[in-house]
């Protein structure tokens, strides 16, 4: 099956046979906070579709799920934040919460890490769902190539797939934000930030809803994004 002759509700990972409309398809030309313009880090192109390496690619999301270990499928889990939960951003500002409680945090200083944390993520966010969207590239999901490969016909993720495009990885772009966010507001504590970052990016493979390039490149954007928070706010003469 060629990519571009798919049906793009069911190429983007709607389960075969079933109907859906693809998420905020819009939400990459909503207005950022301090991203602009919003493709400032745009990444490349994905690989195209049936070519070598996009079949590399979807052998080695069918190789994890094969060798998926408890706590990878905990993981996968906790950040998955599908439908009706708080969604990635939301998790993210759930474990800033539980880790700050005991930080003894003025509120201007609370105020000031959430609005940092939160501007990082919406900017990141709407960069990776212009590149979802905006590009045409419209990366399909690996429930769908898999099987229209040939590869696997009743192939199943370990986690549902949303109904928007793979590429790039919006939980591992929010991800790569709020890490680098708090690595900067937290940094002797830098280094267990960027490991959760990497975590929760990785959850998306280990669930079987994302190829790594996604995560790669998801990451990638959001840490830059990230680092255009943390530098506009070491110039706005507060503390931290």
């Amino acid at each position: 099956m060629e990519w571009q002759a798919a049906a793009r509700p069911a190429a983007l990972g709607a389960p075969p046979g079933s109907t859906g409309q693809p998420i905020q398809p819009l939400a990459g030309t909503w207005d950022t906070w301090l991203l602009d313009p919003v493709d400032r880090f745009q990444p490349p192109a994905p690989p195209k579709y049936g070519t070598p390496q996009f079949i590399a690619n979807a052998r080695d999301v069918m190789r994890v799920k094969e060798a998926l270990t408890p706590e990878q499928k905990r993981l996968a889990k906790f950040w998955e934040a599908g439908p009706g939960t708080a969604l990635p951003a939301g998790v993210w500002n759930r474990v800033a919460i539980a880790y700050t409680r005991d930080k003894n945090l003025s509120v201007p200083q609370q105020a000031r890490l959430f609005a940092m944390l939160n501007v990082a993520m919406t900017d990141a966010g709407a960069a990776a769902w212009n590149a979802k969207y905006q590009t045409g590239w419209w990366d399909p999901r690996p429930i769908n190539a898999i099987r229209n490969l040939g590869l696997d016909k009743t192939w199943e993720p370990y986690l549902d797939t949303p109904l928007f495009p793979a590429y790039p990885s919006g939980t591992s772009n929010y991800s790569g934000a709020a890490g680098e966010v708090l690595a900067h507001v937290f940094p002797d504590d830098a280094e267990m930030w960027r490991a959760r970052a990497v975590e929760a990016a990785m959850s998306r493979l280990w669930g079987g809803v994302h190829w790594h390039i996604d995560i790669q490149e998801g990451l990638k954007m959001g840490r830059q994004v990230g680092n255009l928070v943390v530098q506009r706010a070491k110039r706005d003469g507060a503390q931290a």
